[in-house]
């Protein structure tokens, strides 16, 4: 039975002892009781189970609803990565506010929405705002900034005024909103202060409590640079009530990885333990650090042990798991110089080649110790006896081998090769296998053919994440073929999932590797003649922009001189004006539909383009067709994942934001001409139908809010 490494939802199922931990956390939540509104941060490093902890805490904060029905809580989860770089962070938060209350209560709070939803729509020019005591400030360039949104509604009414009587809704209703924001460590410095601020200014709403999850030294140090002010100090001014994520109980990681160990091994025969305890504290006990270590060692053991347990030691097996799991490079040095750890020691042959011998395993030693805090040779020395010949007068002769032998020992010429027969995990990459991948890099056709290989064994995603570790090692020419063949088939690749949420990982890569190139003008023509040349995505080409445009703001280092950015702000201008190009001859020649993430692709097009009204009609006229205006709508719908109650299976739906329409066509036309699709055409799909409806319904209700909010009858 394989583990998993997804956060857990149940406090039956903590293994680190932290759901007491995470009702005292819903306990706080709950002993709330003032109607202003609560900040708490969650501070915590990365894989320090944050996401566990709040699954827990939600999960006894909704046993303690259930048990007091005077209690009423409405949980909103934010994750403001899902809109980093758009500039429009705050907006979406109260739209995300407006359709969770909207759609609980059976539609008794849908006034409350409405008053949310008005608020993003405020709010949505809004600028970036410089510090936490200028909301008199901000509420002035807003009403300035959205004067028409006001006009449209009620002169008299002021941003004050809406949130009065949102506050009073909330109130009234006995309605308190539990709003988790997570993430928030791998936002953009300036978006980060603006989360800070939303909860502290314009979103400090009655009845309303903010759990805010990062890593406090990622954000503190990072507020530092982009405020220039002490981020801590300011952290200090936001957060009223502050909780660290408990450090890890090494003695459970341990008490967790021997249960582990116990249930793969049940009924093993000839088990040493004094072998093993030896050998667990010369070298295995400082390499498995943490829960997650643990799980990824005993899912490749218990692998390998239910294939070849019966015919190797158990201890060696696990000792060479751990090596292979922890440390990779020397795991491949082990299986590829078998003279220098298996056998006996032989006595006749004591000079060149001994020395010769004992000169490299020393070099291994010295390499293999730089990044660990111990010395691998003693649990080298323990699991391949022979080896203590090259650094002490120790001998072991050939007498020893049928001991070996009998107890199936990896040092054993007859067992040494026993114990690589298994095939690395599914997906795994073996480093022979990453040697000749790397070497097809020479040339584009090569590495294609390589690409297309890995796709189809399910290996692409692991190659991706590994291949940046032998940057320095590639050739500048090859690198350059990487990049080629990435921007090409780019688009093919699946995002990385990570539990609910997902990235694209081809653009960062890329984003890393042109870091090969050190001058401008170099990185500028390479990117040039690769976009020009890449002809089979789109995607991959506009993300990986987006990023460098990130890189051109400044936006981490503001006083970061020009010289040392990537390239210039005029190169970004032509690889943009490249890239709309590229857009516009991919649309002609494909789908709309068969467009990877087509909104992100659409909005950048008309952003970078000298006429951004351009835009617009070649959409209109390409999508007169109703079979084109289907693909269109069918290609602006986006995935989302959800998870309720008892249900553990991630489910995935398509879901429409009419908005998107609305910002590139007569929203209320393709409305009358979808209806007029599905009461005419017969040869739908049935997939084709669902979403048909599914956008139907969505934009049905967006024209119903906007008629409400223009008190049109």
């Amino acid at each position: 039975m394989l583990l998993s490494d997804k956060p857990i939802y149940k406090r039956e199922n903590d293994l680190l002892n932290r759901a007491d931990f995470a009702s005292q956390l819903a306990q706080s939540l709950s002993n709330h009781s003032d109607e202003d509104s609560l900040v708490i941060g969650f501070y915590g490093k990365w894989g320090s189970g944050k996401t566990s902890t709040i699954n827990m805490m939600l999960e006894k904060l909704e046993e303690s609803v259930q048990n007091d029905v005077q209690e009423k809580y409405i949980i909103i989860k934010f994750n403001p990565w899902n809109y980093s770089g758009q500039h429009q962070l705050i907006s979406r938060f109260f739209e995300e506010v407006s359709y969770n209350i909207s759609d609980n209560d059976g539609g008794n709070l849908e006034d409350l929405g409405h008053k949310l939803h008005l608020m993003s729509k405020i709010i949505s020019p809004a600028k970036y705002i410089p510090g936490i005591s200028q909301f008199g400030e901000l509420a002035e360039k807003l009403l300035t900034s959205a004067a028409e949104t006001f006009n449209a509604v009620n002169q008299d009414q002021s941003l004050e005024d809406i949130k009065s009587e949102i506050n009073k809704e909330l109130v009234k209703n006995e309605i308190r909103l539990v709003i988790i924001i997570d993430d928030i460590d791998r936002l953009q410095p300036n978006e980060m202060s603006e989360i800070f601020q939303l909860v502290k200014t314009v979103g400090d709403l009655n009845n309303s409590i903010y759990l805010l999850s990062f890593d406090k030294d990622v954000v503190a140090n990072s507020l530092s640079k982009s405020l220039d002010r002490n981020g801590y100090e300011y952290l200090e001014k936001i957060i009223q009530i502050p909780f660290e994520m408990p450090v890890i109980d090494k003695q459970d990681v341990e008490t967790i990885l021997f249960n582990d160990l116990d249930r793969i091994l049940e009924g093993v025969q000839g088990f040493d333990r004094t072998y093993w305890t030896n050998a667990y504290l010369d070298g295995l006990k400082p390499l498995i650090k943490n829960l997650r270590d643990t799980k990824r060692f005993t899912n490749l053991f218990g692998m390998k042990y239910n294939v070849i347990g019966t015919e190797v030691n158990p201890v060696d097996l696990i000792i060479i798991s751990v090596i292979e799991v922890f440390l990779p490079e020397l795991y491949k040095i082990i299986k590829d110089n078998p003279d220098l750890f298996v056998g006996a020691t032989d006595r006749s042959d004591l000079g060149n080649t001994k020395e010769q011998q004992s000169e490299r395993y020393k070099k291994i030693i010295e390499q293999v110790n730089e990044h660990l805090p111990f010395d691998i040779s003693r649990l080298l020395n323990r699991i391949f006896p022979k080896t203590e010949s090259f650094v002490r007068n120790m001998h072991y002769g050939h007498t020893w081998l049928s001991d070996w032998r009998q107890k199936k020992r990896i040092c054993s010429p007859d067992y040494f090769e026993t114990y690589f027969k298994l095939s690395l995990p599914k997906g795994e990459i073996s480093e022979s296998d990453m040697s000749d991948i790397l070497e097809s890099t020479s040339n584009v056709e090569g590495f294609s053919i390589q690409f297309q290989k890995l796709k189809d064994e399910g290996k692409l995603k692991r190659f991706l994440e590994r291949i940046e570790d032998y940057s320095l090692k590639i050739a500048k020419e090859n690198v350059k073929n990487i990049i080629m063949v990435l921007l090409n088939r780019g688009d093919s690749i699946q995002k990385v999932s990570k539990g609910l949420f997902s990235y694209e990982m081809t653009p960062y890569l890329i984003y890393r590797l042109i870091d090969k190139f050190p001058e401008q003008e170099e990185k500028y023509n390479l990117l040039y003649e690769v976009i020009e040349k890449a002809n089979n995505s789109i995607d991959t080409t506009v993300q990986f922009l987006f990023l460098l445009e990130k890189d051109i703001s400044k936006e981490d280092d503001p006083n970061l001189p020009d010289e040392k950015m990537k390239i210039s702000h005029a190169q970004l201008i032509q690889l943009q004006e490249l890239a709309c190009k590229k857009i516009y001859s991919w649309l002609d020649e494909n789908e709309f539909v068969e467009t990877k993430n087509l909104p992100f692709v659409l909005y950048r097009w008309k952003e970078w383009n000298s006429e951004p009204s351009e835009i617009n009609k070649y959409i209109s006229n390409r999508t007169k067709d109703d079979i084109q205006l289907l693909s269109f709508v069918i290609g602006v719908m986006h995935e989302v994942k959800s998870q309720s109650g008892d249900n553990y299976t991630i489910e995935t739906t398509q879901d429409l934001n009419p908005e998107v329409i609305s910002d590139f066509m007569d929203i209320e036309v393709v409305y009358e001409r979808l209806e007029k699709i599905k009461e005419e055409a017969d040869d739908l799909t049935e997939k084709q139908g669902v979403l048909l409806q599914t956008a139907i319904d969505k934009i049905q209700v967006y024209l119903s809010r906007q008629e409400k909010r223009l008190g049109k009858p």
